[in-house]
C-alpha cells in the first residue's frame, strides 16, 4: 500500500450526457466485471454540483436500486452518494434518503472544503 495508510475508494456513477454515456460507461467497473476484485464502491460524487453528477435525489436513488444495490450481493461495501459541503448537500441527502428508504448504504463519503466552513 505504500506511504498512504488510506484506500482508495472507486467510485461509479454519474449522470448520464444524452446520446453519449452507456450503462458500462456511467457504472464501472461493476457492471462489466462481476468477478471485480473491489471490495467497496461509492455511489454519485456531488450529486448537489451542476459541475459534478448532477443528479437530483429522486433519480439518483432509482439508478442506486438498478446499478448500486445488486452489488451488495458480490459482497462489495456500499458507500453513499458524497455531496460537497455547501449548504446544498444536506438537502440533497436528506432528499435522497427519503426516495430511497430501501437503500443500503454502508458508509457515507464526506467532502470537505475550507472553503465552506
Amino acid at each position: 500500500m505504500g506511504f498512504c495508510r488510506y484506500r482508495y475508494v472507486p467510485g461509479c456513477c454519474r449522470k448520464a450526457e444524452p446520446e453519449s454515456d452507456t450503462s458500462e460507461s456511467l457504472f464501472p467497473p461493476f457492471k462489466l466485471n462481476n468477478a471485480s476484485t473491489e471490495t467497496r464502491t461509492k455511489g454519485f460524487n456531488e450529486p448537489d454540483s451542476q459541475s459534478e453528477s448532477n443528479v437530483d435525489p429522486t433519480t439518483a436513488a432509482q439508478l442506486w436500486m438498478q446499478h448500486i444495490e445488486p452489488l451488495k450481493a458480490l459482497g462489495v461495501r456500499l458507500g453513499g452518494p458524497s455531496v460537497t459541503g455547501s449548504p446544498t448537500g444536506k438537502p440533497w441527502l436528506d432528499a435522497f434518503f427519503a426516495a430511497c428508504k430501501t437503500c443500503t448504504i454502508d458508509f457515507l463519503p464526506l467532502h470537505w472544503y475550507v472553503t465552506f466552513v
